[in-house]
């Protein structure tokens, strides 16, 4: 493969991975100020759910960024 064609494409890889860390930490900031707000949901079990969705969300993002097997 052609060197500049591998550099852009690692260049490429890495932004993809800064994104993915900006967006867990903007997810996971969001998911603690709902946290704390008392459930809009009417049902409390759903409120419960939609946040325990989010986390898991959000453990699956830190996941794929921790075990980044390019570097």
């Amino acid at each position: 493969m052609d060197r500049d064609l591998e550099q852009r494409m690692m260049n490429y890889i890495h932004a993809l991975e800064k994104t993915i860390d900006q967006l867990v930490f903007a997810l996971k900031s969001c998911v603690e100020l709902i946290g704390h707000l008392k459930p809009i949901e009417p049902d409390e079990e759903k409120w419960k759910s939609m946040l325990d969705d989010l986390e898991g969300i959000i453990r699956v993002g830190e996941r794929i960024t921790d075990q980044n097997p390019l570097d």
